[in-house]
């Protein structure tokens, strides 16, 4: 991109432009930036209307991510604060990326509708509460990934509609209760993976019809969570290793599929887990380690149950199967449960298939349900 300097010693200022409607790809909207201070202490000034430009990630010949081509990243490990002004309404894919040496706390205006792909990636300098306008719709796949040095609460406002994939993975500084609008319809995978210091009751809102793949896996300081009979599908992993979960898990009958290791290690579920009749598929390690659980009631709907599902679940007196034929399911299914000292309880007059059937017919006693 064609650039111009401008060096003014006295005010110590580096000036480019950028973002230009007629050089940038994706650009819309007149964007310039700044650069202030001293070196090893600058200040980046964004300002204009409307969308900055997007940039691209700069990978090497093996893959791994190692820069962007962001006009101001050759300064980027002295760039200390950031400073967006109102009138931005697109903050850019990668445009901050890898920004470390930012610290303070980011300001983003309410002109901002949209928060590009990593926007913010690795930002881990930046500190304070984050808080996301409500003119933003959209919260892009990665934007703030690893900006482990945000705390307090995290608000989304109730204009945001969805969370990219990866969108906050690793910001374990973030406290309290984390609230999901009900303008969220959808979650994306990881979304919320290792936000290790969100606490309290989490309650899923009735406009999602899906959690991603480990979209909240070790969140450990969550204590228990909300699914709303929205929801179609829980992703694998999807609250892997919440092992500040307590008490009973409630699934909705609206759930048709339970990912593979979708609660496994949520050590601290306790009493009965009932799967509804809406469910068909039981994932592998599902509930693995949930070792809490003192009982299982499996529905009628189910014909799938991935291996090692149960692996674990030591707290387990009994489990109760409802569908009429005894599934075809591997040895790890209950490994290390000890099931020739549990009861089953089956449909009756299906006594006999279920004691003829492997792994089933290890089961202690086997016990017909009245009709």
């Amino acid at each position: 991109m064609k650039r111009k300097l401008f060096l003014m010693i006295a005010a110590a200022t580096i000036a480019f432009a950028g973002c230009d409607k007629s050089e940038a790809t994706d650009a819309t909207g007149d964007c310039t930036w700044e650069l202030t201070g001293e070196p090893g202490d600058y200040t980046l000034i964004i300002s204009g209307t409307g969308a900055m430009a997007n940039y691209d990630g700069v990978y090497d010949d093996a893959g791994q991510y190692i820069s962007t081509n962001a006009p101001w990243y050759e300064y980027h490990d002295g760039i200390k604060s950031l400073i967006i002004e109102d009138g931005i309404t697109t903050i850019g894919k990668y445009a901050f990326a890898n920004c470390r040496g930012l610290t303070g706390s980011l300001t983003i205006p309410n002109s901002v509708k949209s928060i590009g792909e990593r926007a913010f990636h690795y930002c881990s300098g930046l500190t304070g509460t984050l808080t996301i306008p409500n003119s933003v719709t959209t919260i892009g796949d990665m934007a703030f990934y690893h900006c482990s040095g945000f705390t307090g609460t995290l608000t989304i406002p109730n204009s945001v509609r969805s969370i990219g994939y990866g969108a906050f993975v690793g910001c374990s500084g973030f406290t309290g209760t984390l609230t999901i609008p009900n303008s969220v319809t959808s979650i994306g995978d990881w979304a919320f993976h290792n936000c290790s210091g969100f606490t309290g009751s989490l309650a899923i809102p009735h406009s999602v019809t899906s959690i991603g793949e480990d979209a909240f896996s070790v969140c450990t300081g969550l204590t228990s969570v909300t699914i709303p009979n929205s929801v179609k599908s829980i992703g694998e992993r999807a609250f892997y290793y919440c092992s500040g979960f307590v008490g009973t898990l409630t699934i909705p009958n609206s759930v048709t599929s339970i990912g593979d290791w979708a609660f496994a290690s949520c050590h601290g579920l306790t009493g009965t887990l009932i799967i509804p009749g809406s469910v068909t598929s039981i994932g592998e390690r599902a509930f693995s380690f949930c070792s809490g659980l003192t009982s299982v009631t499996i529905p009628n709907s189910v014909t799938s149950i991935g291996d090692a599902a149960f692996r674990y679940c030591t707290g387990l007196t009994s489990v109760t199967n409802l569908h009429p034929v005894a599934q075809g399911i591997s040895g790890s299914v209950f490994d290390r449960v000890p099931i020739n000292t549990l009861t089953l309880n089956v449909p009756a007059g299906a006594v006999s298939t279920y004691r003829a059937a492997e792994v089933w017919g290890a089961f202690g006693s086997i016990v017909a349900i009245p009709e």
